[in-house]
Parts: C-alpha cells; structure tokens; sequence
C-alpha cells in the first residue's frame, strides 16, 4: 500500500474511532442536569409502586450526569394508561420510562392498549412476579376443591388488570366459583376491602401481600390457596400453581399464555424511538446499580426480594413470550369474556 493511501486509511480509521467516541460521550452527557421520571401503571403502594420508587432512589448514582429521577403514578385500566403513554406520547429520548403490569404481553390485546410489548426498549428487571389468590379464614372456602363448590367474592382493580383476568382464566379453566368484584382504584383500596368484609378473599402480587399485610399472614388471618407462575415461589413451596389444578393439555395452554408475566416481572421500559446509544447507558446504569450493596440494603428494609434481569435478555424474552398462536390467543380471549 503506497504511503499516501495508508495515510488516507489510517485518517479514515481515527476518525470512524474519534466518532464512536464522541457518540458515546454524547450518550454519556445526555442525561447531565435532566430529569427523568419513571412512570408507575399503579398507585401508590403496592408492589409497583414499591419497586419504581426503589429504583428512583438509587438509578441516578449510576447514569453518568447524576440525573434525578421522580415517579409519577399513573393507574388505569390495568397499566394500559401507563403503557400507552410511554409508547404514544411521553418523551422518547430515555427520560420517560415506564414501570406497568408484569402481563404485558397479554393486555397489549386488550381494547383501549395502543402499544406492542415487543417494540418497547426494555432497560431491565428488578424482581419477578408472583401473583397469589388467597381468602380470609372465615369466607367458608380454605381450598381450590372448596372454591369449586362455593361462591366466594374477590376484590380487584380494574378488569384489565391481570389481577383479574388471572382469575376469570382460573374460572374457565379450572371449575372455580371465584365472583370477582372489581373497581377498586389500587391494591391498597382491595385490601381494605378484605379488611372490611365487602369480599372475602383477593388476588394480588404475593410482594404485595407480604409487606403491605404481613398480620394477616403471621395471625392466620388469610390463606393463600393458589400461586400463578411458570415455577413455584422458593417462598411457597407448598401452595399449589395454577398449572397444577388443571390437566387438559389446551387448558395448560391457555394458562400459559398468562403465567409468563411471572418472569417478566417488575421491569423498567422506554419508548421505542428511544436512541440506541442512551438505551446502552441505561442498561448498564441499571446493571450496575442491581449490583449495588445500598441499593440492596434498601430492597430488603422495605421486603423486597430481588430476581434481576439484563435488559437484553428482558427483551428478548418479551419478544419471545409475544408470540402466541391464533388458535391459542382465540381460546384465551373466549376465557377472558366467560363468567
């Protein structure tokens, strides 16, 4: 190569460098002096709630420029509110995200949701989720087998919420007799009802239940009587899986359509349009700080376990859990609209 043309090529080099240094260092300066708020699809309290605040507190330590970050809680149709907003009209340059329903998947299908799961860019996964059915210990049914036989009234929130399709699927599939009054605006407001005996029992996050009620589990108040996930909680090993009660292999398929929001979980997203390079820095700010022995500390002082999640598999594993057949997806809709 003749001097003239290895001098060209070197300048070529240095500059394809000096630009994907610039690029990062732009990425790295973005967030120097913003704001950026996470938006919750609940209100306060609750295991949403606890999670995007736990994150608040702690995610500007490891995004270079020390940005602040806030919460805003935005409750609604089961976290569709929260999801469109992110997707349709909040910021998309990584100072909007979201924190909303673990069974995005699901609700993405729901009337009113103006997003796709799968286009969102997921930055990470703070704990998966585990939903739990459970009942007072005077409502007259202590048993999947007793809920067969007898009515039994169970608060939720909104209807798209997967709180309570959880337990319409469970209706149709499995033979219970769960009557489901929904309305309350958050899990706090379901709790009290229980509390107050307008319903006997619930179905909310099993986070939810430990830290917003733990009375209620060490006096016996309530039992738990169905989990619903891919695999059991290490913490409730003897409460049966809603994959359990069931034997027909296309109710199993129905079922699963709903339970891979156990592994998705708590999980943190931007807005599609969000730029690749700023995605890259939240990603690994987020890893970092899931790292982080204060940011530990403070999960377990408010009871909260962590199951954390690259961003990258995050999505994938979105991506993959959205592909659902025709066949599979009509069933589960039928499901949804049974009483």
């Amino acid at each position: 190569m003749c001097p003239t043309w290895r001098n060209a090529w070197i300048g070529a080099l240095a500059a394809v460098a000096a630009g994907g240094l610039a690029q990062t260092s732009h990425a790295d300066d973005f967030f120097r002096g913003k704001t950026v708020k996470i938006v919750i699809g609940s209100g306060p309290a609750g295991s949403y709630d606890n999670f995007g605040r736990l994150a608040a507190r702690h995610f500007g330590r490891f995004v270079p420029g020390s940005p602040t970050f806030v919460v805003q809680n935005m409750p609604g149709a089961g976290s569709i509110q929260t999801a469109n907003y992110i997707y349709n009209i909040g910021p998309k340059d990584g100072t909007a995200l979201g924190l909303m329903s673990p069974s995005t998947t699901v609700i993405q299908t729901f009337p009113g949701a103006r997003y796709e799961a799968a286009q969102f860019r997921w930055i990470g996964r703070i704990n998966s989720n585990t939903n739990v059915t459970f009942v007072r210990a005077d409502a007259g049914v202590q048993t999947i087998e007793d809920a067969r036989k007898n009515v039994v009234k169970i608060g939720s929130t909104a209807p798209a919420s997967p709180l309570s399709f959880q337990t319409r699927i469970i209706n149709h599939v499995a033979g219970t007799k769960f009557q489901l009054i929904t309305g309350y605006p958050d899990a706090a407001a379901s709790l009290l009802a229980i509390e107050r005996g307008e319903v006997m029992g619930g179905t909310t996050a099993w986070n939810t239940l430990k830290t917003a009620r733990p009375q209620w589990l060490e006096t016996g108040f309530v039992k738990i009587i169905l989990q619903y996930g891919l695999t059991k909680n290490s913490e409730l090993p003897n409460v049966q899986l809603a994959g359990e009660i069931v034997s027909d292999p296309a109710a199993r398929a129905i079922l699963d359509v709903f339970m891979n929001a156990s592994d998705i979980g708590y999980a943190l997203m931007a807005a599609p349009e969000t730029p690749q390079d700023r995605v890259d820095v939240l990603r690994a700010a987020f890893s970092a700080m899931t790292r982080d022995g204060e940011f530990k500390t403070d999960a377990e002082r408010i009871e909260s376990n962590l199951a954390t999640l690259d961003g990258a598999s995050l999505e994938e594993l979105v991506r993959r859990t959205s592909v659902i057949s025709d066949e599979v997806r009509a069933a589960a809709s039928r499901s949804l609209t049974s009483d």
